[in-house]
């Protein structure tokens, strides 16, 4: 089974990085290439993952990771084969406002 995970690095201590996509297929994207994230939105419920919420968040990454993990099979799960897309937020100065919507949303949840 083949999954693509694409996740958003963030310089945040509460924060490191959160998942924001996730694919069946591999989006082709490779380390240095720009891509916009439309609308976004954020709130957290179990084990850290987000959904969507009531305020929206867009913004200029560019990709850092691109790495592939295998987990061989075992006798309860059939093996994965991931590709792991790493993000970082071009623009560092909209850092805060992503943050506060993410504790805004943390907080409500």
């Amino acid at each position: 089974m083949f999954n693509c995970k694409v996740y958003l690095h963030l310089p945040l201590e509460e924060y490191p990085y959160t998942e924001i996509a996730s694919y069946d297929f591999d989006p082709g994207l490779q380390i240095g290439d720009k891509v916009n994230v439309k609308d976004l939105k954020w709130q957290k419920i179990q084990d850290n993952f987000y959904v969507l919420a009531a305020k929206s968040f867009s913004f200029e990454a560019m990709v850092i990771i691109r790495q592939y993990i295998i987990e061989p099979k075992r006798p309860t799960k059939d093996s994965l084969f991931y590709l792991e897309i790493g993000l970082e937020m071009a623009d560092k100065e909209k850092l805060p406002e992503l943050a506060e919507i993410i504790k805004c949303n943390e907080s409500n949840s």
